[in-house]
């Protein structure tokens, strides 16, 4: 059985708004997670699309960044992302 259009893009958004949320609460540790998605999840779809653009644009430049210095940037950047997501 096929997904239909809406409920992939739902399913999909709702993926990146946790993604997005999981890293912006790593940043600002006095949020949980739950709060953060509860805000952007509140906010309309345009600016949504603005916040996860701007987080996955982030997380994409700083990957290129970290793959820059070969394996161990890119160890260094995946620990650091496990760090600050728990």
């Amino acid at each position: 059985m096929a997904l239909a259009p809406s409920s992939l893009a739902d399913k999909s958004l709702g993926l990146c708004r946790l993604a997005a949320s999981a890293v912006i609460a790593g940043v600002a540790r006095h949020l949980t997670v739950k709060d953060v998605n509860d805000r952007i999840a509140g906010k309309p779809l345009r600016d949504q699309v603005i916040v996860l653009g701007g987080v996955m644009l982030a997380l994409f430049l700083a990957a290129v960044f970290a793959a820059q210095f070969g394996i161990i940037g890119m160890l260094v950047y995946f620990l650091s992302l496990i760090i600050l997501v728990n």
